[in-house]
């Protein structure tokens, strides 16, 4: 994206259109990672444009009712409340992206944060604790087998966890990660008791969506295996340039 201008970043729906085609480029199973490091500078402009500005770049409501839909009462009421809550949806959506866990994507978000954390005035850094240290803790409870990938983004994970720790106090740092914890563990237990009633309930159900899983881990394995020579050849789109 060449040469965006400040008064076109003034339109509302310009900048969350904008953010919706760089979100949309990060998901790509198959990005490269040079493109990857341009949409995080493009991200990291338009995230501070979002921290410095927040009231001229409010939610739209269309991604309001999205955020209704998929989220938790409790996290949808702490994005509503917040000073910064244009920033902290951008942040939680970057999270909920991450979970797809294709390596360039996840390298892409750590960085982000990690540059994010860097700029966000300390006294402020806690408003956005927890998006920020969701994937943190992703990796950090990873109790599989790490491969040369899985390591490299485990060590970023490391050092935005020992960012957030010294810019924050220790009492708000531990009450955040812990509660990412507690939730974490809620929902696992929660899809835990719901497979095992389906299996009861609806065997040939349960049996599929297994299947269906192993068959995602297959994909991913392969993409992961893969992602270096393939390119992405259903959009050309160029982002070299950056914004300006």
């Amino acid at each position: 994206v060449r040469g965006i201008s400040v008064p076109y970043l003034k339109n509302t729906e310009e900048i969350w259109n904008l953010i919706e085609n760089f979100l949309s480029l990060l998901i790509y199973p198959t990005l490269k990672p040079e493109m990857g490091e341009q949409l995080v500078k493009n991200l990291l402009f338009l995230s501070m444009r979002l921290y410095e500005s927040p009231s001229d770049y409010p939610i739209p409501d269309a991604s309001i009712r999205e955020l209704e839909n998929y989220r938790d009462p409790e996290i949808v009421d702490k994005i509503k409340k917040s000073n910064f809550s244009s920033l902290y949806y951008l942040l939680d959506k970057l999270s909920k992206i991450q979970k797809k866990d294709y390596f360039v994507l996840s390298r892409c978000v750590l960085q982000l944060y990690a540059a994010l954390v860097t700029k966000i005035k300390k006294e402020d850094l806690s408003t956005f604790l927890e998006p920020l240290l969701e994937p943190v803790y992703r990796f950090q409870a990873r109790t599989e087998k790490l491969d040369k990938q899985q390591k490299q983004l485990f060590r970023l994970s490391e050092d935005l966890h020992d960012m957030i720790k010294s810019s924050v106090d220790f009492t708000t740092f531990s009450g955040a990660y812990e509660n990412i914890r507690r939730v974490s563990e809620e929902k696992s237990r929660k899809r835990k008791r719901m497979f095992m009633l389906e299996k009861v309930i609806d065997p040939e159900t349960a049996a599929t969506k297994k299947l269906k899983k192993h068959r995602r881990n297959r994909e991913k394995k392969k993409l992961k295996r893969s992602h270096a020579q393939d390119s992405i050849t259903r959009h050309k789109i160029i982002v070299k340039g950056g914004i300006k």
